[in-house]
């Protein structure tokens, strides 16, 4: 019977050490948690004005807005911007330094290496790649 009671008082001991430090984690959350470490200022989000970004070659940028994600690489020696939807899409959309190139993905007669529109930067209109 002793043993019994050992053990039921290892058991209580244990559960109250656990409340115990779960209370104290809570009040310290409270007291610190939401505050800059430098100041006693409340942390507020900075609002933000336009921003540039220069990508180098491997370097993701998404825009979860428009669930599309796009990587800076290279074709051929030439840099481009390679952009695809992060969930299924239709289009895949390269941008070269003088074009813009869109491919159909759901389209059964497009050629993989064919692009189904090449928008140009200076003329601003979309040209056909190919007629069908």
């Amino acid at each position: 019977m002793r043993l019994a009671q050992q053990k039921l008082g290892i058991v209580i001991g244990i559960a109250l050490g656990v409340a115990l430090t779960l209370g104290v984690l809570a009040v310290v959350l409270v007291l610190v948690g939401g505050r800059d470490s430098k100041s006693d200022k409340q942390a507020r989000p900075v609002p933000r004005d336009r921003v540039i970004y220069t990508l180098r070659t491997g370097d993701v940028v998404r825009d979860p807005l428009t669930a599309t994600r796009c990587e800076a690489s290279g074709d051929g020696g030439y840099p481009n911007l390679f952009c695809t939807r992060m969930r299924q899409g239709r289009y895949q959309i390269i941008f070269y330094s003088d074009e813009v190139q869109v491919f159909d993905l759901l389209d059964p007669y497009e050629q993989p290496l064919e692009a189904k529109y090449v928008f140009k930067w200076i003329a601003h209109k979309p040209i056909r790649a190919h007629a069908k």
